[in-house]
């Protein structure tokens, strides 16, 4: 198969991931069993469906499509059981990059600050919201206090590259200060994130969510390169998942990629 972006269900029995599979011109959004086997295609269709994020109760899948007759960004989610994926949102500067928390209410990011879609269809601006124009994926705690989100650095010497994390009504605190490739949450588990490298393993790192208990955790992620012998944080995504155990991420270069695992507590 050839996923990208996987993300381990709430119980962990599975991963969400969108692909190309049948070699469409159009990525596609899928689930399948934790170890790969029981593949389902769930939205396929003119859009270019990337990014799936799964509810809180894992019974739907909000996801970030481009419609291919506009190239316009809009948020959609698609039931697990089966069924046509309906629009929530027509993103007014996207990419939004949706993501689910708290009882429901689903994140999203556009013209440089959250917002979000209450289950009632409301659109708002979120409790935690905050201008991070550099941030380049953020995540939600699974109480929606909380949100943890990366700068990219500008410059050898740049103080504000790292990871950040918000709390509601409080501003912005910085919790490691370097060249962070991605990040990734396991709700109760904390942040994790991993550090470029020159020779191109990812150091993977773990911080709670009030910023302490830094730690630098067993195991490297590879920093793949693309087709054009290019990286890019597209390339390093990976999830962890809910009991903290585990890491799902890509192993091979863009176009011919597979999921890799990494299991703490097993000989690697």
């Amino acid at each position: 198969m050839h996923p990208a972006r996987s993300q381990f269900s709430p119980d962990g029995k599975y991963l969400a991931y969108f692909s190309n599979l049948k070699g469409a011109e159009h990525e596609a959004v899928w689930f399948a069993h934790a170890d790969g086997s029981g593949a389902v295609e769930l939205a396929h269709d003119p859009w270019r469906n990337i990014f799936p994020f799964w509810s809180p109760r894992g019974n739907n899948l909000v996801y970030e499509a481009e419609y291919a007759a506009d190239h316009q960004f809009y948020i959609r989610r698609v039931p697990v059981a089966g069924g046509s994926p309906q629009t929530l949102y027509h993103v007014k500067r996207g990419p939004p990059q949706p993501r689910y928390c708290g009882d429901g209410n689903i994140l999203f990011h556009q013209n440089n600050q959250l917002d979000e879609i209450a289950p009632t269809g409301k659109i708002q601006a979120a409790p935690m919201n905050f201008a991070a124009p550099a941030a380049f994926v953020y995540l939600p705690d699974s109480q929606c206090q909380s949100v943890a989100y990366g700068v990219k650095p500008r410059s050898d010497q740049d103080a504000r590259a790292g990871i950040w994390i918000k709390r509601f009504h409080a501003p912005p605190r910085q919790a490691y200060r370097g060249w962070v490739v991605n990040l990734d949450t396991a709700s109760r588990h904390g942040v994790y994130f991993i550090t470029g490298s020159p020779d191109m393993n990812g150091a993977l790192w773990k911080v709670n969510w009030d910023g302490s208990g830094l730690t630098r955790l067993r195991g490297h992620i590879p920093l793949i390169y693309s087709i054009n012998y290019q990286h890019s944080d597209f390339l390093a995504y990976f999830d962890v998942s809910p009991d903290g155990k585990k890491v799902a991420f890509p192993i091979d270069r863009m176009l011919s990629e597979n999921i890799g695992m990494l299991e703490w507590g097993k000989k690697q």
